[in-house]
């Protein structure tokens, strides 16, 4: 799946809003590649089988819960080949 996190660090947290309809939160947990601590934030879910592509998941309309790293991450699926190479090109680490 596809996403855009917004940026965070200890200063700036991710943002404290919801997604209309969502209760997954924003948690800065993502690591890109060189950084020492978690730069970017990420709509935390739970990744269970059932729950992944339903509402109890957390995630806003539209989006699926994707387990990562024992964690679960809210994600749109790709409307396009180019759109999944994207969003996949970027590596990052769930830091929990």
């Amino acid at each position: 799946g596809s996403f855009c996190p917004p940026k965070c660090s200890a200063p700036a947290p991710c943002p404290a809003d919801t997604h209309k309809g969502a209760t997954a939160k924003g948690e800065c947990v993502l690591e890109t590649p060189g950084s020492a601590s978690p730069t970017q934030c990420a709509l935390i879910c739970a990744p269970t089988a059932a729950a992944a592509a339903a509402a109890s998941s957390g995630c806003p309309a539209g989006a699926t819960c994707i387990p990562i790293q024992g964690l679960g991450i809210c994600t749109y699926t790709a409307k396009d080949e180019n759109e999944a190479v994207a969003a996949t090109t970027a590596t990052m680490e769930i830091q929990n």
